[in-house]
């Protein structure tokens, strides 16, 4: 496949024919065996290959392919053997994730419900307003609030 500068793409499916290891962001991307397919963002493909870039001298050399100048060609070469396949999408399923299908009951929803709190309905409510100290029942000697 050649490659593109701008890809529509997230990720590539890269076959590799021989054993190989790269890492990126933490994660490790193993070639144990050659003929192997793996999904790899295209952004550690770009830094373990230099997929899309013109010079893939920092990426042949991270892999240990590019010792002299004399290797280049070596390092070529064995790039070229390296399919690069586009994945449109690509849906990875977490290990401990919900799987789909009847979701747990958080709760038993036959069980009564006690709307009168601890003590029961029968127990007074307290009044949630508290009381005006000034209020009483003449009005004569209250005192006229000021206006602010």
């Amino acid at each position: 496949m050649s490659e593109q500068n701008e890809p529509a793409f997230s990720h590539l499916r890269i076959v590799v024919p021989f054993k190989l290891k790269c890492r990126y962001g933490g994660i490790d991307y193993v070639w144990a065996k050659g003929g192997e397919a793996i999904n790899v963002p295209i952004d550690a493909a770009r830094h373990c290959f230099g997929f899309g870039l013109d010079d893939k001298a920092s990426a042949f050399h991270r892999l240990g392919w590019l010792t002299t100048s004399d290797t280049l060609e070596t390092a070529q070469a064995k790039l070229e053997q390296i399919d690069f396949q586009p994945i449109r999408q690509v849906f990875e399923i977490q290990p401990g994730a919900p799987r789909r299908g009847k979701a747990r009951r958080i709760s038993n929803d036959r069980s009564l419900v006690n709307a009168g709190g601890t003590k029961g309905p029968g127990a007074e409510t307290p009044n949630p307003v508290p009381d005006d100290p000034d209020e009483d029942d003449d009005e004569d000697d209250d005192q006229p609030a000021e206006a602010i």
